[in-house]
């Protein structure tokens, strides 16, 4: 784990089968509680060389727009996503104690992320 600054604690974890790797806040998760909606969100352009996509998830509190986890992925998938998805889920239970149903989640224009959850 590693400490952005005090307040917002940064933890870093891998999947290495998937190889995935998530970089989420606790307390940003913490938001979603309170949240319906979620929003996604890939990008390849600002990608690290080494993988092929990350993949942000966001939601809104107080008007403001909050990343709550960001997921560096080898693919794009189907079958990525939907490990992807796994891992979030779990961490998000992991987190708050809370699983995610009864969210709707928005994701982008990309075709595999839809058919992966």
């Amino acid at each position: 784990m590693s400490k952005i600054n005090p307040k917002h604690e940064m933890v870093i974890c891998v999947d290495m089968k998937e190889e995935i790797v998530c970089i989420y806040s606790p307390s940003m998760l913490h938001h979603l509680k309170d949240n319906h909606d979620l929003f996604a969100n890939g990008a390849f352009k600002s990608c690290p060389r080494q993988f092929h996509q990350i993949y942000t998830i966001i939601t809104i509190s107080n008007g403001q727009y909050l990343p709550t986890s960001f997921f560096l992925l080898p693919e794009s998938s189907t079958g990525t996503y939907k490990g992807m998805f796994q891992l979030f889920h779990s961490i998000y239970h992991q987190t708050t104690g809370l699983t995610l149903d009864g969210k709707s989640l928005h994701r982008d224009f990309e075709k595999a992320s839809h058919t992966a959850e």
